[in-house]
C-alpha cells in the first residue's frame, strides 16, 4: 500500500491560509462568479461556522489562561494528602 504524505501546516500559518481562502471567496462573490444565495455560498458559511468552533476549542485548550497563572487543583490535592500522612514525604523517599 503506498504511503500517504500529509503536509504539516503550523497553527500560526492556518489563519493566514484561511484568510487568503476567504478573500478569494469574497472576490468570487463580488465579481459575480458565485451567487450570494447559492448552495456553494451556504456551504462556505457552514465551513466558516465549523472553523470558528474549532478555533474556540483550540484556544480553550492551548490559548492563554484568563486572569493569570494559577496552581492546578491536582497539585493542591497532592499536597493535602502529603500533609495528612497519606503519602510518604519527599525526605523519607530520598534516603
Amino acid at each position: 500500500m503506498p504511503a500517504i504524505v500529509f503536509r504539516f501546516i503550523s497553527r500560526a500559518e492556518q489563519p493566514r491560509l484561511r484568510g487568503q481562502r476567504n478573500f478569494n471567496r469574497y472576490m468570487f462573490i463580488t465579481k459575480g462568479f458565485v451567487a450570494g444565495d447559492s448552495l456553494e455560498r451556504a456551504q462556505w458559511q457552514r465551513e466558516f461556522a465549523q472553523e470558528s468552533k474549532w478555533d474556540a476549542e483550540w484556544n480553550r485548550h492551548h490559548g492563554p489562561v484568563p486572569g493569570c497563572a494559577t496552581i492546578l487543583q491536582w497539585r493542591l490535592e497532592r499536597e493535602e494528602e502529603s500533609r495528612a500522612g497519606l503519602l510518604p514525604s519527599a525526605d523519607a523517599t530520598i534516603g
